[in-house]
Formats: C-alpha cells, structure tokens, sequence
C-alpha cells in the first residue's frame, strides 16, 4: 500500500474529480470512476502493468495490478491517493476488498502549526 498528497490546481471537490476523471480518461491505462467514500468524492482507478523477469534467458510473465483512490480535500487544492498493488492474480479479489476497506477510512486532517 503507498499513500501521497499532492497539490491540485482546482478549486472545489466537484472540480476536482472532473479533473481526475478527465486526466484519468486521457491516460488510457483504464476507466476512472467517480465513487462516493465517507469522506466525500473521489475517484477510483484499476490499473494493470504487463512486464517481465528475465531469468535464465527466459522472460517470465509478471501482471501487477494496482488499485487507487485518488481523494480531493475538502477545498479541492490537494489530492489524497492511496493505492494497494499485487503481483499476485488470485489474491486480486482480496486486494480490491482491502482497498475499498482502506478507501473508506481515509481522512483529512489539519496539521497542527506547532
């Protein structure tokens, strides 16, 4: 699992996701779609990467798939993504349980000035 805060140039959740929707849509690596968490809209996205392992002049399949939610805060100037990846296709099914379990305990918090 990795999680980052970015800053984003809207002002506004709802400008916020449409700008992820888009930015996601652009990308073309998979369809982004706009869920509602506890803590407000956000956007989620399923991404899978084909690589490979060479061994022994053998190159060996791997297929990591990761899943985020990408989070703007309440004023829409940060975005919050966390995502959980797997190497491992029947753990898949467990990983997307996971990770909506973790997207809807995500929060924001002020940070203190002390």
């Amino acid at each position: 699992m990795t999680g980052i805060a970015m800053p984003s140039d809207h002002y506004g959740k709802d400008a916020a996701i449409a700008g992820l929707l888009e930015t996601h849509q652009a990308d073309g690596r998979s369809e982004p779609v706009a869920i509602q968490l506890p803590i407000g809209p956000a956007v989620a996205v399923a991404v899978e990467e084909r690589s490979f392992l060479a061994f022994d002049d053998e190159k060996i399949p791997i297929l990591t798939r990761q899943f985020s939610a990408w989070v703007p805060d309440p004023d829409g100037t940060t975005i919050g993504v966390v995502s959980v990846m797997t190497n491992c296709w029947q753990d898949w099914d467990h990983v997307c349980v996971l990770a909506t379990e973790i997207f809807d305990s995500f929060e924001w918090h002020e940070l203190s000035s002390t």
